[in-house]
């Protein structure tokens, strides 16, 4: 019996360190709400609690419901855009095909809101980098 429950946890610690060597780590914030979040962004500036909260693990196993046909891949993302003729920057984490087209972000517009610079990234903190 002892030996079952030993199996058991060491495949779950090992389960969870598989994932979170898998995931990809991004900033996640809007410069709307965080000011700091906005360009030119300078992580060495900010507080070890703010970079506890907005440099976040994406989720393995989400996706983009709008794609269920291919395989998804988690993300960084940084956009640049006019929302209710405010000036936005928004980093966060997303889900794309693997097969996608550079900067296939930038259809993500809707009467209130235009973008004019989407790019994703697939390395630890590169929405924080000066993607553009």
């Amino acid at each position: 019996m002892f030996g079952c429950n030993f199996f058991a946890i060491a495949v779950l610690v090992l389960a969870i360190s598989l994932q979170q060597a898998l995931a990809i780590k991004c900033w996640n914030c809007a410069s709307n709400e965080k000011e700091f979040c906005n360009d030119p962004f300078d992580p060495s500036s900010l507080t070890e609690a703010d970079k506890n909260t907005f440099y976040v693990d994406c989720p393995l196993g989400q996706f983009n419901s709008t794609d269920t046909s291919s395989e998804q891949r988690a993300v960084c993302k940084k956009m640049k855009k006019m929302v209710d003729d405010k000036y936005i920057v928004t980093r966060s984490c997303d889900w794309e095909s693997v097969n996608s087209v550079k900067n296939e972000c930038l259809n993500q517009t809707s009467p209130l809101v235009t973008t004019f610079f989407c790019e994703t990234c697939i390395i630890d903190g590169c929405n924080g980098e000066s993607m553009n």
